[in-house]
């Protein structure tokens, strides 16, 4: 087994320290001699693992002051995980099955939080749906737009953050095979039926939907 690299494993010990210590953003860290001495390494190991934590955006160095621990916006993390999976050709499937995890776990809030204001836009998504498929192009866009308005009134911006990530990358990737037009009828009513479940309250007949919808889905990847 290849051996871990020491700035790595002095990056793992500081993040260590920083949680048994209970630090948070804006609270400042030892000295590298401190640290060193904390940790049982040398000032040299210290230094580097400190510069690795801060390319990536864990700690900021002010000058004439110390080191302090950074406040992560989630937004730069979405869009540093956007990227990655963007340049590393993420698998459809992987981000299918992400897809799926999060929506049928927060359909539930969804439902509930919904209102005829919001029943409608589904509405209107549906027939611009039904009218691009009539007119033999795809719907691919509208489709996110129906799974976002879907979502809109969950009390977590997080979700939402990703999942909007998460869709625009799977249009991005999406297969030939899925931009059938044989396909589009049983997609459009899969949505409608949602929409219906969704209109009564039925939070366990909108699951159940979505996770056949998935499965559908994923049947076709295969």
């Amino acid at each position: 087994m290849k051996a871990e690299p020491l700035s790595k494993f002095i990056q793992d010990k500081i993040k260590a320290y920083i949680r048994d210590n209970a630090l948070r953003p804006g609270d400042k860290l030892p000295t590298e001699a401190e640290l060193a001495a904390e940790l049982g390494a040398s000032r040299t190991a210290v230094r580097e693992a400190l510069r690795g934590l801060e390319t990536l955006g864990i700690i900021d160095v002010q000058k004439g002051s110390g080191r302090y621990l950074r406040k992560v916006a989630f937004s730069e993390v979405i869009a540093d995980l956007a990227y990655n999976l963007e340049v590393s050709s993420a698998n459809l499937a992987d981000l299918l099955e992400i897809r799926m995890v999060l929506e049928t776990q927060f359909v539930g809030e969804a439902v509930a939080a919904l209102t005829a204001g919001e029943h409608a836009q589904l509405a209107a998504i549906l027939e611009k749906m039904k009218g691009k498929m009539e007119a033999g192009r795809s719907f691919a866009e509208e489709d996110m737009a129906f799974h976002l308005t879907l979502f809109s009134k969950v009390d977590n911006q997080l979700f939402k953050d990703l999942l909007d990530t998460f869709w625009k990358l799977f249009i991005t990737a999406l297969p030939e095979e899925l931009q059938l037009p044989t396909f589009w009828d049983t997609i459009l009513q899969h949505h409608v039926d949602l929409l219906q479940a969704v209109q009564a309250k039925d939070i366990r007949r909108a699951r159940e939907l979505l996770q056949h919808h998935f499965t559908d889905v994923f049947e076709r990847l295969h």
